[in-house]
């Protein structure tokens, strides 16, 4: 793994800079966290691209316990998908409409 090689160099006292001219993300971005300094270009990319989402869903467990949960947003799509609530098929549309926009 590149990041556990950077981390070498570290440990042996080298100071490292990471230099990002368009991405770093995933991979990329666990290596240039390792780094002591990130130089980057103006309009670099730097981060997860957060392209996978997982969330558990305890709502069938907490209706089995009649347990109710009542959810607020300040905005329609402020949070299109909940741990405890019950998730909608359009907002599970939104919500894989945002990954994809952040994967582009």
């Amino acid at each position: 793994m590149g990041a556990a090689q950077l981390q070498r160099l570290i440990d042996h006292g080298l100071k490292v800079t990471i230099a990002v001219d368009k991405v770093a993300a995933s991979g990329g971005y666990m290596m240039a966290c390792v780094g002591n300094n990130i130089l980057s270009a103006p309009f670099a990319f730097i981060g997860s691209i957060g392209v996978v989402a997982q969330l558990p869903n305890v709502n069938k467990w907490l209706k089995n316990h009649d347990i109710d949960i009542e959810h607020f947003t300040a905005g329609e799509y402020k949070r299109t998908l909940t741990v405890l609530g019950e998730n909608t098929e359009e907002g599970r549309r939104i919500f894989k409409q945002d990954l994809e926009s952040i994967h582009h």
